[in-house]
C-alpha cells in the first residue's frame, strides 16, 4: 500500500509481475483515512474508509512475503531499479497484518479501533506508539519487529508519526518506518 505518484492510493503487488490498483480519487489532505488490502486467492483488492474502491486479478505464483516489506514506501525491487520509491507524504498510525484476506464486514468493524495484537489471523501489528529507538515493536507474539530507518519519533495526538514528501524529503516532526522479514 503506498500513495501513487498521481497522488492516488495504490495497492502494489509484486511477484515477478508489477500488478497495482489505483484509487479512483486523489487521497485526500488534512483528515485520517483507513486504506486496506486483501488478496484472496488471485483477486487482489483495496479498501478506503472500508470502502471497496477496486479489485484485479493477480497472475504468476502468489504466496506470503519473504522479503522486505516497506511501510511509506516502494520497496526496493526491479520495478523501482532497486531503490526506495514514492514516498507517503503523510502520516501512519498503525499497520496491521494478517494471514487472512478480511473482509469488507470485518474490515469495517475494526478499522476505528485499535488492535489489541491477540485477534485471530494477525500475525504483525504496529502501533507506533515508541518516542525512541530503532525498533518498531510488533504488539502481536509474532515478534516480528521492524527496524526503523531514518525516524525521527514524535507524539502528535498521541501517536508517533514520521512522513516523506513525494520526492522522498523527510518533513520536519514527522516519521516513517521500514520493516525487514514481516
Amino acid at each position: 500500500l503506498r500513495v501513487h505518484s498521481s497522488g492516488r492510493f495504490s495497492a502494489f503487488y509484486y511477484n515477478g509481475v508489477v500488478f497495482e490498483i489505483l484509487s479512483p480519487s486523489l487521497t485526500p489532505l488534512a483528515r485520517w483515512m483507513h486504506a486496506a488490502v486483501t488478496i484472496s486467492g488471485t483477486l487482489m483488492s483495496l479498501y478506503m474508509d472500508g470502502i471497496l474502491v477496486g479489485t484485479l486479478t493477480i497472475t504468476g505464483t502468489q504466496g506470503v512475503p519473504t522479503g522486505r516489506m516497506a511501510i511509506g514506501a516502494t520497496p526496493p525491487c526491479i520495478a523501482t531499479g532497486g531503490v526506495y520509491a514514492e514516498w507517503l507524504g503523510g502520516r501512519i498510525d498503525e499497520v496491521r497484518v494478517w494471514n487472512v484476506a478480511r473482509t469488507q464486514t470485518q474490515i469495517q468493524s475494526l478499522m476505528n479501533a485499535p488492535a489489541v495484537g491477540t485477534e485471530t489471523g494477525l500475525v504483525a501489528l504496529y502501533h507506533f506508539d515508541s518516542l525512541t529507538g530503532t525498533v518498531a515493536t510488533d504488539s502481536t507474539s509474532n515478534a516480528n519487529h521492524g527496524t526503523v530507518s531514518g525516524a525521527k519519533w514524535r507524539p502528535l495526538n498521541g501517536f508517533d508519526l514520521y512522513t516523506f514528501d513525494a520526492s522522498g524529503t523527510q518533513q520536519a516532526g514527522t516519521a516513517a518506518w521500514q520493516f525487514n522479514g514481516v
